[in-house]
């Protein structure tokens, strides 16, 4: 939420975001702008990062560079009980 709040992307867009999106020296993420498709890299704000470095933490594996940042738990199979998996906008279509 720090992310669009501090940079205004959209969700679709900040839900599009890998780890090489982000830079963390600059304090900037990229991500692909839903007009023209175009990439753009977007300043946010200090808190922000701190969340998204709390955030990732608290996943408990690095993040690699084609990584999805954003992941979720989702019960795909019942009986296998809840997955970790990437949090994209087409996922979030198919749930509403």
């Amino acid at each position: 939420m720090a992310l669009a709040v501090s940079n205004g992307a959209r969700a679709a867009e900040l839900l599009g975001m890998r780890g090489v999106d982000v830079d963390w020296g600059e304090q900037l993420i990229r991500v692909c702008r839903k007009g023209s498709g175009a990439t753009q890299w977007l300043p946010a704000s200090p808190e922000a990062f701190v969340w998204l470095r709390l955030y990732l933490a608290d996943l408990g594996a690095p993040l690699e560079p084609n990584d999805p940042v954003w992941w979720t738990l989702r019960r795909r199979d019942h009986g296998h009980g809840l997955r970790r998996q990437p949090m994209n906008y087409e996922a979030l279509r198919a749930v509403f």
